[in-house]
């Protein structure tokens, strides 16, 4: 419905000025679960950022372990997903940091770089899950929704 704003004729009032175009301003949801993705190549770093967007989701992203722990002492994050192998802090350091911060946050690692005592390692650090690179992002945006509650 559209309201239409005019003078009342013998009024010396003019109407209110009609409401800005365009939408209104975004408003935090803190309700939507906000997940951090971590990640040092960019096209995953996208791929993962616009398929949870599209999900709903929160989503921010970093691309070093560093940069996702600055990010994490600046807010809270429900979920992150990370990679293992980056420059810099691992993702095993990166997992640590960020537990040591925020020990309810769950953690799934995406990795190409996966062996047993790798996964037992991350699992120690805290991580909950694990899928493997290449992934398909419906098969990652599963396993998001399972370690979330979500299925």
């Amino acid at each position: 419905m559209m309201t239409i704003l005019a003078a009342v004729p013998g009024s010396d009032t003019p109407p209110p000025p009609p409401p800005p175009l365009g939408p209104p301003p975004r408003r935090a949801d803190t309700t939507r679960p906000r997940i951090l993705v971590v990640d040092d190549e960019i096209d995953i770093r996208e791929a993962l950022e616009w398929t949870l967007l599209g999900a709903g989701y929160e989503v921010a992203t970093a691309d070093s372990g560093r940069a996702a722990v600055e990010q994490a002492l600046g807010g809270r994050f429900d979920l992150v997903v990370t990679d293992l192998r980056m420059p810099g802090m691992s993702g095993g350091e990166t997992i640590t940091a960020l537990k040591a911060l925020h020990p309810g946050l769950h953690v799934v690692v995406a990795t190409g770089y996966f062996a047993d005592d790798t996964a037992d390692d991350c699992r120690r650090r805290g991580a909950e899950a694990f899928i493997r690179k290449p992934f398909d992002l419906e098969a990652l945006l599963a396993l998001v929704h399972q370690v979330l509650g979500r299925a």
